[in-house]
């Protein structure tokens, strides 16, 4: 068992399959469908119920088969290094490995086959679409918005690393309340970033705004009107927010680059806003069952959703969650159930798309641009979502809208991959109050002069 293998986990495994088919005298085939994870550490790292499978043909109770070949399994156990104690509960044989002995067997395989370590193509065929880290394009990355995105950068090399077809997307809010801001600021004033990287003078420009707009009532009406006036296109401050965003997001990319982060694809609020596809996952929704327009009651004339046909809330008071309003705008739940839909290609993709960029490692990414040209994404066996743990639960409820609507496998292969949130000692970052200042992820590469080693280790290194 201490053979050097690109899969450490797969070798021992098969020398637990190994080890019972010689126990008990039956085909590997038949111990290795026995064999499981269990779900909770303290009953071991494997197990198997291999004695259920035995007790009809020796005539005997499950417990009494573990029982009688107890001696001989911990005799067989004791031979192997990497078995630190075999237990039984019952009918369950409890495998617990030696933890020391498995990091060295890992070490050592890492070691030796290097690049080729991990490598496989048990995935092969299937698609993985991966949104991260969606920055908001008003500011730096900061050291929280890195790590973010070095997360959702390393999920995506571990996936193509074992075959999966891996799409890279990142989700541009360029309809946000601080874009808003930052146009109604920029309109009265002249360009004075001088040599300042633009998403840095952006981010100073934004904490400004933001101490105006929280102390006078008139300029919250002015950022609001702003806000009302990027929803038409055709605005002059529509226009300027989609250069002022375009020329954000290839700043933040200079930051992304260096970190040897990419992306195949963004998606861009605007674009989910004028692009009919909420209109589109409206009128699907709308053909199940337990997808509503109400006709009464406080949330009369608003589409819902009856969560009560999951067991979990079928007890709820007010089982109906809502995803357009009765004015027709819609909820983030809805809005976010779109986008889930559009992902898994259960909608036809209403966007076209133009090329944003030409990135350092030659590959092209493309913007959603209602001017563009159609592109098919194809479908997706899995969607991940790299966001921030307190989303958690409007995530779950995305998934939980798309098991309602019949779509249970979509459902089970959406994953929130969360995290927490990065700050200084009793301090978040924030964009607004400028915490973030001296914080940014373009300060930490120029620590004297420039990138650490270890930093550079650190962000740069290819994840296999």
């Amino acid at each position: 068992m201490t053979e050097i293998s690109t899969n450490p986990w797969g070798s021992v495994r098969q020398s637990v399959v190994k080890m019972l088919s010689d126990v008990f005298s039956i085909s590997q085939d038949d111990v290795a469908l026995s064999i499981e994870k269990p779900p909770d550490s303290a009953l071991g790292d494997l197990a198997s119920t291999i004695a259920f499978s035995l007790a009809k043909e020796l005539k005997k109770s499950p417990v009494a088969v573990v029982s009688d070949f107890i001696p001989k399994l911990e005799a067989l156990a004791a031979e192997e290094p990497v078995i630190k104690e075999i237990t039984t509960k019952g009918p369950y044989i409890n495998i617990f490995l030696d933890r020391g002995k498995m990091a060295e067997m890992t070490l050592r395989s890492v070691l030796e086959y290097a690049g080729k370590y991990g490598c496989g193509q048990e995935f092969k065929g299937q698609r993985a679409l991966i949104e991260s880290p969606a920055v908001n394009p008003s500011k730096p990355w900061h050291i929280g918005h890195a790590r973010n995105a070095i997360l959702g950068d390393t999920l995506c090399n571990i996936l193509d690393w074992v075959g999966y077809d891996v799409v890279r997307l990142d989700y541009v809010n360029d309809l946000g309340l601080q874009i808003a801001q930052l146009i109604w600021k920029i309109m009265q004033i002249e360009d004075a970033r001088g040599d300042k990287k633009y998403d840095h003078y952006l981010g100073h420009l934004y904490v400004e705004v933001q101490k105006l707009f929280d102390e006078s009532d008139a300029v919250q009406e002015e950022v609001r009107e702003v806000s009302r006036k990027l929803e038409n296109l055709d605005s002059k401050e529509a226009k300027l927010s989609t250069k002022m965003v375009t020329e954000c997001l290839k700043a933040q990319n200079e930051t992304s680059y260096r970190l040897g982060i990419y992306h195949d694809y963004q998606v861009w609020e605007s674009a989910i806003a004028h692009s009919g596809i909420l209109e589109l996952a409206q009128k699907m929704m709308l053909k199940s069952d337990n997808i509503l327009k109400l006709d009464e009651g406080e949330k009369a004339g608003c589409i819902v959703a009856d969560l009560s046909v999951i067991d979990e809330f079928k007890d709820m008071k007010d089982p109906y969650k809502i995803l357009f309003r009765s004015d027709g705008t819609r909820t983030y739940t809805g809005a976010d159930v779109a986008l889930q839909l559009w992902k898994f290609g259960i909608i036809e993709d209403p966007f076209k798309y133009s090329l944003f960029d030409k990135q350092p490692n030659g590959k092209n990414v493309m913007r959603t641009d209602l001017q563009g040209k159609k592109v098919n994404l194809g479908k997706f066996n899995v969607v991940m979502n790299v966001i921030g743990s307190r989303q958690a639960h409007p995530q779950r409820m995305v998934y939980t809208v798309l098991d309602i609507l019949g779509y249970s496998s979509e459902s089970e292969n959406s994953h929130h991959i969360a995290y927490e949130f990065v700050g200084l000692e009793g301090v978040d970052f924030s964009g607004r109050h400028g915490t973030w200042i001296g914080f940014s992820t373009d300060d930490v590469h120029n620590i004297d002069g420039g990138i650490t080693t270890y930093a550079k280790d650190f962000f740069c290194q290819e994840t296999a």
